[in-house]
């Protein structure tokens, strides 16, 4: 049961867009950001002009940012940002990290995202992803229910981060492959997968996009709202 209402952090924690001019104090930020983690490079940023980062408010401190060609709005965002914090049922390294999986980019809202499932079809998989309520989020998650299922000649990293990723885009043609597996305990992989994705892509209904970790982002965040409890 929820013991109490963290919403009152978005007064400490918000978010801030801006165009990236030689003006603004975090134009410098985001571009030595890109450049530290390898994504200078990468097409999809070289024509950005704009950016929104994720910050302490007191402090001006960048917990994460994205940069944009175009400019961004984040009333959709915002609301999804404050529907999970006030659902928040705590500050444990698990409630956080999911909470940072589904507050940002995903246009439906989940009112028992905190919950599990009474109905839960499969006690392996609950097991498996208890830390996330049932449901997949990340990429270790999304991995592992695959390797329980795919045979030995198709179970290597790289057979299972294709399948990753055909799934975050939706290519109905390599998906087929699973529709005949089954979890431990008989459940159907592909069925189970589209139920419990949470997190959807590019508009699709019943394709799900599986993310990186955010535990990292996380455990920042926490750290820092503890001095406000």
């Amino acid at each position: 049961m929820k013991q109490r209402d963290f919403s009152f952090l978005a007064e400490h924690f918000n978010f801030e867009t801006f165009e990236l001019t030689p003006e603004h104090r975090l134009t410098n930020y985001i571009f030595k950001e890109l450049k530290d983690s390898g994504r200078s490079e990468w097409p999809v940023y070289q024509d950005i002009k704009y950016a929104c980062v994720f910050k302490e408010m007191s402090t001006d401190e960048v917990l994460y940012s994205f940069p944009s060609p175009s400019p961004i709005d984040i009333e959709d965002e915002l609301r999804g940002y404050n529907f999970y914090l006030k659902l928040l049922p705590s500050l444990s390294l698990a409630d956080v990290a999911l909470f940072f999986a589904v507050e940002w980019g995903n246009k439906n809202l989940y009112e028992n995202i905190f919950e599990t499932d009474e109905s839960y079809p499969s006690e392996f998989a609950a097991e498996l992803l208890k830390e996330t309520y049932g449901n997949v989020l990340f990429y270790e998650q999304f991995t592992t229910l695959l390797a329980a299922c795919l045979p030995a000649r198709e179970n290597t990293y790289q057979d299972r981060n294709e399948y990753r990723l055909a799934f975050n885009v939706g290519r109905v043609d390599k998906l087929k492959n699973l529709e005949t597996m089954t979890l431990p305990g008989g459940i159907n992989l592909v069925e189970f997968l589209l139920k419990y994705t949470v997190n959807k892509n590019n508009g699709a209904d019943w394709y799900g996009f599986i993310g990186n970790s955010t535990h990292k982002l996380a455990y920042n965040f926490i750290t820092r709202a503890k001095k406000y409890l």
